[in-house]
């Protein structure tokens, strides 16, 4: 009779009790077709760069609190405030705008108060498809190509006219996440009426093929005097609703 392997050791440090014991469950396809150095492809077959550290960092400590489900309702929902996030204010702003036009995390966003009392709140339907994740992956990479490129040409040709580019990233990953849905069969996430309301406010605008196409700049807004840096960060990631900015 063929000898039987004896069952793995558990690995102790993902069973350590008390407050912060036990461990986080990541699926490893997000590791082994992510977390590369080379260019690959969205689910369409573009070629793309790979996602930043900085968004993986941001989805890590998301998940970690998303993927618990909370014992009042047995439900996947927490609250997270921009600053609370272990990434620099820009970039927790970038990444929970690309989550908000996602298709797999549904965000209720926040406002920067004060007293910061009106967080970000994100709720996750457990029975979403990896193909949905697929398509939100696959279009912010395409997102990040369109916005890099277009800020280098604007910068190339000595474009200095000052703004925010919130709403340009805004249109560039609902736009391509999106195109990466229809492509595989899935709605479109974000509304005909919230891209109609780009174009009304000047934000965007079709080019001759019929594509979507935002308005950037490639100079920020001054920083104002006695303006912290957070500030500065939050002020220029407010939407452009009045409603203070996303926190």
């Amino acid at each position: 009779m063929p000898n039987t392997p004896a069952p793995p050791i558990s690995i102790a440090i993902n069973h350590t009790p008390g407050k912060g014991g036990g461990y986080v469950e990541v699926p490893r396809w997000w590791i082994d077709n992510y977390f590369c150095f080379v260019r690959s492809y969205t689910v369409t077959g573009k070629h793309a760069d790979r996602l930043p550290g900085s968004f993986w960092k941001y989805t890590l400590y998301l998940w970690r609190w998303l993927s618990v489900p909370r014992a009042a309702d047995n439900k996947y929902h927490t609250y997270i405030p921009m600053d609370q996030f272990p990434v620099r204010a820009d970039a927790a702003v970038q990444w929970t705008w690309a989550y908000h036009h996602s298709g797999v995390v549904q965000v209720e966003l926040g406002r920067f108060t004060k007293k910061h009392d009106r967080p970000t709140q994100y709720f996750y339907e457990p029975t979403t498809s990896v193909l949905a994740w697929q398509c939100f992956f696959g279009g912010l990479q395409s997102a990040l190509a369109y916005y890099t490129a277009m800020l280098s040409e604007h910068r190339h040709k000595h474009d200095r006219t000052p703004g925010s580019n919130t709403y340009a990233w805004r249109i560039l990953v609902a736009r391509e996440i999106d195109a990466e849905r229809g492509a595989h069969g899935l709605p479109a996430f974000t509304s005909k009426e919230w891209y109609a309301q780009a174009v009304t406010d000047k934000a965007a605008s079709y080019d001759k093929d019929g594509l979507l196409v935002p308005v950037i700049h490639s100079r920020a807004t001054a920083q104002r005097k006695n303006e912290t840096d957070t500030e500065y960060d939050f002020r220029l990631a407010a939407n452009f609703n009045n409603d203070g900015g996303v926190y």
